[in-house]
């Protein structure tokens, strides 16, 4: 640049040169590129430059910059390997992707084409233009291939040179796998139990509208089957029977029906399918138990039932049905049956003089086709009998001690069973008169014995009821009367110590009362108190309350103690008695310490001089005042 001006002048730039890329002449005016311009990050500069004459005087110019373009930018991908997912059956020319490269430069030098260098297989092809990847022929969901990695060049169109860079684009063809369909298949079928094995039971059907192999379907059972009851054909999907089934093992099965596709990623349907067995007449009646034996009493009313019998059929319906009757030993009809509840029912009062026993044979026939009956029949021994049971004896009576041991025996009952003359089949109880349980009987034999401790001074007597029943119906018994008295045996008294020992203080009279008992009744109960040694009337004893006490108030200076007996004595015959040793001891109640064993003195001593001094203290009453004195 350059300025007009009387005087030389001086050149600078002074705004615009952002980042230092141009310098100036400041004589000349000429400019200077300090360093290389990047049009990609400076398309251009405005530079205000100053001219100075001096003395104030400045002049300013205005300088646009323009950066031309050349070709110095590699096309780049937007991305360096894109991934796309695609799905197969489309037409031809549909476009699957987009290839993006971006080239900074302007113009031809930043206009960019593609193509595909390698991977296609014939499959692909690339607008130069657009970068649009598509089809150039139609791919089957049955081709063996399903991934395509197309190495694709970007190109720009730069003069005199053009660059280029390359990058990875994956096709994945993802299959339309579609899953299986059960549809109008039945939830429910029935089968004969008398089906033979490999009888058809059913055929389940699903729908899959992919072609093969992914169309193709697999069948299993996956569940509901754990004997292996049945058989489906893997292709067909048809169902059959393993074995023959058994509807009174099992009567229906929930089958869970899978149907599975071949595809890589398999799909699968599942079907429920309930299965019932359907019933035929297999299975006969039967007793259990199949013979019964009773007894009855010959007093039975007309409509008593005699027996409850138990006969089941494991069919169903019709064939599960049955009837009972009586084939025979009903000797006049004595016996009718209630088929509804099994009841055998006496129809006609019994007559022993004709006889006392029946044999029946009842038979069962149930109303299936064919008739099935009973085998083996049931059989049920009927005895009758006569008269209750007979005590050997209208009464018994047995006199007890009171001391007698828990357990021991007491008396036994017997009583016969009249019809049979002897004594087994009795069952033996206490009805009434066992006051506090205190007795108890075998059941078995009429032996009574002593369950809990008596008393006689409580209860003295018992009127014990005892009933024999014999078994059959109906239950027949007799009672007979056991008397029991108690009588008292003179035990010795009891005491609540086995010893006594009590210690008192001097001044002290009372020494305490032992305290006995009798549970003796009348006369035995009664006792009375003595010392086998009084130490000459040193201690005193109440005869009839036991208190035990000093004729007078003693003083001692040391413990004092007397060893005797206390001797109580009932008024039984023979006479009972215990004996207590005991102990009394009379304690000095007042403690004197000298201060020392020993007082010197000297034959010059003064009168009032204190030669010793004495401690003394109440053992009983620390309160007390003590006063001193020489005996």
């Amino acid at each position: 640049v350059s300025a007009t001006y009387t005087r030389p002048v001086v050149y600078s730039i002074v705004a615009g040169n952002q980042p230092a890329t141009f310098s100036m002449n400041m004589s000349t005016g000429v400019f200077y590129l300090d360093r290389m311009v990047d049009r990609e990050r400076f398309s251009g500069y405005t530079l205000t430059v100053q001219a100075d004459g001096g003395g104030g005087e400045v002049g300013q110019a205005t300088i646009d910059v323009r950066i031309l373009d050349v070709n110095d930018n590699t096309p780049k991908p937007v991305v360096s390997r894109q991934t796309v997912t695609v799905r197969p059956n489309h037409t031809v020319d549909t476009s699957v992707a987009v290839a993006m490269c971006s080239d900074a430069d302007l113009g031809a030098n930043g206009a960019v084409v593609y193509q595909i260098i390698n991977g296609s297989r014939g499959h692909f092809s690339i607008n130069g233009t657009s970068g649009i990847v598509q089809l150039t022929q139609v791919i089957h969901d049955n081709i063996f291939s399903i991934s395509y990695s197309l190495l694709i060049e970007c190109s720009d169109l730069g003069v005199p040179t053009s660059l280029s860079s390359t990058f990875v684009m994956v096709i994945d063809i993802e299959f339309s796998n579609t899953a299986p369909r059960f549809d109008r298949n039945p939830r429910s079928v029935s089968v004969s139990e008398a089906e033979p094995m490999g009888a058809s039971v059913t055929k389940v059907t699903a729908i899959d509208p992919d072609s093969p192999p992914y169309g193709s379907l697999l069948y299993t059972i996956v569940s509901g089957d754990p004997t292996g009851d049945f058989q489906l054909n893997s292709t067909t999907g048809e169902l059959t029977l393993s074995r023959t089934l058994d509807r009174e093992t099992t009567a229906s099965y929930s089958l869970r029906i899978e149907a599975r596709d071949q595809a890589p990623r398999p799909l699968s349907d599942f079907l429920s399918l309930t299965v019932t067995v359907l019933d035929v007449n297999d299975n006969r009646p039967t007793f259990s138990p199949a013979a019964l034996s009773l007894q009855v009493r010959s007093q039975l009313s007309v409509g008593t039932v005699v027996a409850t019998l138990n006969a089941t059929d494991a069919d169903l319906g019709i064939n599960g049905a049955f009837n009972l009757m009586i084939l025979s030993g009903n000797v006049n009809d004595t016996f009718s049956i209630d088929t509804t509840k099994q009841q055998l029912i006496l129809a006609r009062p019994f007559n022993r003089t004709v006889t006392s026993s029946f044999t029946l044979v009842i038979q069962a026939e149930d109303f299936g086709s064919p008739q099935l009956t009973s085998s083996p029949s049931a059989t049920v021994l009927i005895t009758v009998l006569g008269s209750a049971p007979a005590f050997l004896n209208s009464s018994y009576s047995v006199v007890l001690l009171d001391n007698l041991a828990v357990l021991s025996p007491v008396i036994s009952v017997t009583a016969q069973d009249v019809d049979t003359s002897n004594s087994l089949g009795l069952y033996y109880s206490i009805v009434s008169g066992n006051s506090m349980n205190h007795f108890d009987i075998f059941a078995c034999s009429g032996r009574i014995y002593l369950a809990m401790p008596i008393n006689a001074g409580l209860i003295s007597n018992y009127t014990l009821v005892i009933s024999a029943v014999v078994r059959g119906l109906p239950l027949l018994a007799t009672n007979t009367t056991v008397t029991v008295l108690v009588k008292d045996q003179n035990e010795p008294p009891q005491c609540d110590n086995s010893t006594y020992v009590v210690s008192v203080y001097e001044g002290i009279r009372d020494l305490g009362r032992l305290v006995c008992s009798d549970r003796d009744v009348m006369r035995n109960r009664n006792f009375s108190y003595s010392l086998s040694d009084t130490h000459g009337n040193a201690i005193l004893l109440d005869r009839l309350t036991g208190r035990l006490s000093l004729p007078r108030i003693v003083y001692v200076s040391v413990e004092t103690c007397y060893n005797t007996t206390v001797i109580v004595t009932d008024l039984g015959t023979p006479p009972q008695r215990t004996l207590v040793p005991t102990r009394v001891c009379i304690l000095s109640r007042i403690q004197l310490t000298p201060v020392s064993d020993t007082a010197i003195v000297v034959e010059s001593i003064l009168p009032n001089t204190i030669i010793s001094s004495f401690s003394g203290k109440d053992l009983a009453d620390t309160s007390a005042v003590l006063s001193y004195a020489i005996s």
